[in-house]
């Protein structure tokens, strides 16, 4: 569920994984993972990607 938001969202930002995983400082492997729904992201990579795709935290849950 946060994966598929999290690839939504990059998507309408028109930003590439390479792109987002820069701006968050998120490996683009790990990113890739998370958007696949293979790995849950931490707290601290939640954080950043609201931060970079200008949604609250709690969006990814809702």
């Amino acid at each position: 569920m946060v994966g598929r938001k999290v690839k939504r969202l990059r998507k309408q930002l028109q930003l590439s994984q390479e792109e987002l995983a820069q701006k968050t400082l998120i490996p683009q492997s790990q990113l890739c993972r998370i958007e696949k729904g293979v790995m849950t992201p931490s707290l601290s990579d939640l954080i950043q990607l609201s931060r970079s795709l200008s949604v609250n935290v709690d969006y990814f849950y809702k």
